[in-house]
Parts: structure tokens; sequence; C-alpha cells
């Protein structure tokens, strides 16, 4: 008998656990993908491809990674390149964007704005990507 109260607490327990853990991923949506070709060759790469979660409307995650050419076979492999933009909105008027530590120092931009990082996105900062 006391087995059997064992062996139910340690399955309500691992269902619930299973359930903590599944909501988050659940929760992030891929909202856009895209790449970017540089001609002639980037500085470091020279392709990037650029992925887009959305975690909730006031926050957007991007994911940038090289790609650089292969001549003789005219095939992009991935290289080492790996970087991120981290939108976030603050307060009612502000939106943060986040960057990768350069030098030791995080680096963060701020931009007033109404808008959702969501719309952001769309409307501002994926035309600068794009550039």
């Amino acid at each position: 008998m006391n087995n059997k109260i064992i062996l139910v607490s340690l399955l309500f327990v691992m269902f619930f656990i299973g359930l903590q853990t599944a909501q988050p991923a659940a929760a992030v949506k891929k909202i856009d993908q895209f790449n970017v070709y540089y001609p002639g060759g980037g500085q470091n790469d020279d392709a990037d491809v650029f992925k887009v979660y959305e975690y909730s409307t006031n926050h957007v995650y991007i994911t940038d990674t090289g790609y650089n050419l292969n001549t003789k076979t005219h095939k992009y492999y991935k290289s080492d390149y790996k970087f991120f933009y981290d939108l976030k909105k603050i307060s009612k008027t502000k939106l943060r964007i986040s960057q990768p530590k350069i030098e030791g120092n995080k680096s963060y931009t701020y931009i007033y704005t109404k808008h959702s990082a969501v719309y952001y996105y769309w409307h501002k900062f994926k035309k600068e990507l794009k550039s």
C-alpha cells in the first residue's frame, strides 16, 4: 500500500514538472525568417540568416547566423558568427534593444515609442536589418 502511494505521488510530481517545462516552449513562436546576401562578400560573412521569435507582444528576440560562400561549390556553409538582438518594452514609452557583450560591455539602445516591440520590429527594425 505504501509503495502505491509513493508511485502515484511520483507520477503526479513528474506530470506537474512536465507541464511546467512545456508552457514556456509553447509561448514562444517564430514570426519571421529572412536572409540577407552581401554582394561581393561582407566584412565577415557573405550572408546572414535572421530568425525572429515572439515571446509576447512586448518582447521580440532575433538571432543572426553568418554564412560564408564556398567559391568552388557555390554553396553556403555556416560560419562561427552568431549575434542576437533582444527588443523589449520596458515602460509605456520606452523600448530597449539589447545586443551581446562587445569588449566586456553589454550594449543597450533605448527607443522612445508608444508602439509594442512586435510593431517596432515589423515597421522599423526589420528595414534596418535588411540594409
